[in-house]
């Protein structure tokens, strides 16, 4: 996954996914394959009025970040 930044206040990321969860019109539960890679909220495939749905967040296992060398400290010689 890697963050490209953020539109209507949230994050948005590029990252390989295979489903996303879908519930249908009478509540039923099912899966959409997708299959590629995408661009998407962290929040692809919940629904905000349901507490158990899981958000990609909740799948990060851990951040690694990118600075340009010009950012990073060095000490003086």
């Amino acid at each position: 996954m890697l963050y490209i930044g953020s539109y209507q206040g949230k994050a948005v990321v590029f990252h390989n996914t295979w489903e996303v969860p879908v519930r249908d019109l009478q509540g039923k539960e099912g899966k959409k394959i997708i299959g590629r890679s995408i661009v998407s909220t962290l929040y692809l495939g919940m629904n905000p009025k349901n507490p158990k749905d899981k958000g990609l967040l909740d799948y990060v296992q851990g951040m690694t970040h990118l600075v340009p060398p010009e950012s990073v400290s060095r000490p003086n010689r």
